[in-house]
């Protein structure tokens, strides 16, 4: 995969509010299922998930304040962004 579709993937994966404080809602680019996974900067996995459909919410509240990495996977690829936590 080169860079430039990479970059189009983490385009259509949306999520918000950023910075968020309660839930996070993610809306995925494709139908399907496939795998949520929130990191903190150290690399420690706060959260390991399974999604079906489009969207879902991830509760972010025990979350202490700081910048996050969420990882989105399903069968064909894999986007990753950074959220921040109030």
């Amino acid at each position: 995969m080169g860079l430039n579709e990479k970059d189009r993937i983490d385009k259509l994966l949306e999520i918000f509010p950023n910075p968020a404080s309660n839930l996070l809602n993610i809306y995925f680019p494709t139908r399907g299922s496939g795998q949520v996974t929130v990191f903190d900067l150290s690399g420690k996995m706060l959260l390991n998930e399974i999604y079906f459909g489009e969207q879902m919410q991830v509760d972010v509240s025990d979350f202490p304040s700081g910048m996050y990495l969420i990882r989105v996977a399903d069968d064909e690829k894999v986007a990753v962004k950074k959220f921040v936590v109030e």
